[in-house]
This record gives C-alpha cells, structure tokens and sequence, in this order.
C-alpha cells in the first residue's frame, strides 16, 4: 500500500492513500506536541495496543505524543519512549505502524527513562505549562 503523510503549515497532518479518496486527518502537530485521536475500535486487541502510521512518526518533529482516547482518557508519552517501546510492523493491506502497548503510555515514565539516558533534562511543566490552551492540540 503506497502512502504519503503531508504535515501542513497549520500543523495539521494529513494521509493520502492509494485509493484516490480525500485525504485523512490523523493527528495536529503543535509546539513540538503531536496530538491523535483514538477510538476503542483502533485498539489492537491482541497485544493492548495502539497503531501509529510509522511515516507520520518518522516525518513529524515532536517531542510529546498525546492520544486522546473515545472514552475522554488521555495517553501521553515521547517520541524516543515510543521508539524504543513500540513495536514497528506492517499488517496485511495497512500502512507500516508503531504498536505501543497501553500498558507502556505515561509521560513520567518517560520523561525518567530520557532522563537516564541523558536523552533530555525537562519537567512536565516545561513540556505542558499549566496556563496551556489544550483545544489547540486537539485534531
């Protein structure tokens, strides 16, 4: 299945299929935090996890991902968490993904493990500011 991901001047991303359809909006890319949105339905049931389109990861400089779940949950982590995390693989007809294990999502644990690595020294607040508007990460 041949793919291509555009990341717009608006921070808005889009995926463009083989199929000839209009393209897709699969996340929205705001002062390095990439927001998703997730239905239950998405959920890869054998492994409890969630598919990220892999040239969206690869493209798209981010430093926090943040999916926002149907249920209203939200599921935070970096991108070098999820790299190292995350299962890369291609299903059958499906664009090559990342699978993440819901188990694995967590911004402190995260932010503990780059910092271990001395991958990145950074708080919380320094990544989300209290004051932050979160409709504007919201695709």
């Amino acid at each position: 299945m041949m793919n291509q991901i555009e990341v717009r001047g608006d921070g808005k991303i889009y995926l463009y299929t083989n199929r000839g359809k209009r393209p897709l909006l699969i996340g929205v890319l705001n002062h390095g935090v990439l927001t998703v949105k997730r239905n239950a339905k998405f959920i890869f049931r054998k492994t409890q996890s969630i598919g990220l389109n892999a040239e969206m990861v690869a493209l798209t400089p981010f430093i926090i991902l943040c999916v926002l779940m149907s249920t209203g949950e939200r599921l935070l982590t970096t991108k070098q968490y999820l790299l190292e995390k995350a299962e890369h693989r291609q299903h059958a007809n499906f664009e090559s993904q990342y699978f993440m294990r819901i188990a694995d999502f967590g911004i402190e644990a995260a932010l503990a493990w780059e910092r271990r690595r001395r991958i990145r020294d950074v708080s919380i607040f320094e990544i989300f500011p209290p004051d932050q508007d979160k409709e504007k990460n919201e695709p």
